[in-house]
């Protein structure tokens, strides 16, 4: 099964994971300008999730990016455990790494179910900091916080939200990472072109489907 219609963006590579289920994969839009490696060794084989890992080098710096898919009411402890693995061989290697994706995990669930509370704890303990603290899932029946983007980038500025559009049920979450530290905040223009690019990216897909 297709993770999803591939959209040709102009500049941008096309990398992705497919998934064995009717739904799911996992996929990134890479600059062509930015070299990048496939960190093959961090790729899980479940047919629960599918993630794709990433190596980028800037400034003689390594940062590691990786998307994930879990699906909803597989294998909880099987999933964290995989996880937590990759993230203590990342911390070990002096890696600085992002990590997004839908997680199907609610974290407005913190301190109310044992294994949400427990998750966000080791996560806290491996020196990951949480961007996204809103609902990013909202129906008329439920609230939820199941979309993510974790870090152990402590030293830069960074900038994360969620983009409200109506497209699909799962509201777009961003993270952008700025080195300079004379300038906390992003130009609100340039912020502007970015929710601007993924509304158009959303409604290309939209039309495809």
């Amino acid at each position: 099964m297709p993770f999803i219609h591939n959209v040709n963006l102009q500049g941008y590579k096309f990398i992705h994971v497919d998934t064995h289920k009717n739904a799911g994969g996992v996929g990134l839009y890479m600059k062509n300008c930015i070299d990048f490696i496939i960190l093959n060794k961090l790729q899980i084989k479940n047919c629960d999730f599918e993630t794709l890992w990433i190596e980028i080098k800037l400034k003689n710096k390594k940062y590691a990016v990786g998307v994930i898919y879990r699906h909803p009411d597989p294998n909880f402890k099987t999933f964290s455990e995989k996880l937590f693995g990759i993230l203590h061989e990342l911390n070990d290697k002096k890696y600085t790494y992002f990590v997004c994706g839908d997680f199907n995990i609610n974290l407005m669930h913190y301190s109310k179910v044992k294994c949400v509370t427990d998750y966000v704890d080791t996560l806290h303990s491996l020196s990951c900091k949480f961007l996204v603290d809103k609902p990013t899932r909202i129906t008329k029946y439920s609230t939820t916080l199941i979309d993510h983007i974790y870090t152990n980038d402590v030293k830069s500025s960074i900038v994360s939200g969620i983009i409200i559009d109506d497209f699909s049920d799962h509201l777009p979450i961003f993270a952008i990472s700025k080195k300079n530290h004379h300038r906390k905040y992003i130009l609100k223009e340039k912020l502007e072109k970015l929710m601007a690019s993924m509304q158009n990216i959303l409604l290309l897909i939209y039309n495809l489907g």
